[in-house]
């Protein structure tokens, strides 16, 4: 039996998911030429007014110069307000990413092997912990408590181990909040 070309088999279609909060999720499927542009610029419009936005690309079959510099665009938006734009390219999508690869400007836009991980990945990004040193009262020890730029504080940890408890505190909300976003 010979093998059958199934580039064609996917219908173009252009989607749009609320992911969770602040992350949108733009899904291109098939083939995103000229015919699909205004879909893909509205759904790119309507996706970025969320901090996150995550491009899955796993079912597109080819992908047009004008597409491209729509994602770019996005891209560079998106940075520009300190928020992120990533993509899901998927093992199927090869050509896809070979287009990528050739625009330079592309070559910036993160990216990863599946939607699950993208989305990981920018709900990675937006918990950034620090650990602060608070300020004591007349002869107590030093504590520490970690907080997240997500507006996230843990406990205050004090004596000899309370710098490693409050990082290890930090890490576990990164962890957990990673984890719940992929449930979403």
């Amino acid at each position: 039996m010979a093998p059958q070309d199934v580039s064609n088999s996917i219908a173009p279609r252009v989607e749009l998911i609320q992911h969770a909060p602040g992350i949108s999720v733009v899904v291109l499927r098939g083939e995103q030429d000229l015919r699909t542009r205004g879909d893909v610029d509205e759904a790119l419009t309507r996706a970025c007014i969320h901090e996150a936005v995550v491009v899955d690309l796993s079912e597109c079959t080819f992908i047009y110069s004008t597409v491209v510099n729509m994602l770019e665009s996005a891209y560079r938006a998106q940075r520009g307000r300190g928020w992120r734009l990533v993509l899901a390219l998927g093992s199927e999508a090869r050509d896809v990413g070979r287009t990528l690869q050739l625009s330079a400007l592309s070559a910036g836009i993160p990216r990863f092997e599946t939607r699950e991980a993208a989305v990981a990945g920018v709900v990675a990004a937006r918990h950034v912990i620090e650990v602060a040193r608070l300020q004591p009262g007349v002869g107590d020890a030093p504590a520490y408590r970690a907080a997240c730029a997500c507006g996230w504080q843990g406990d205050a940890h004090g004596g000899s181990h309370g710098r490693r408890l409050a990082r290890r505190e930090g890490a576990s909300h990164v962890v957990i909040e990673a984890r719940d976003q992929g449930r979403s």
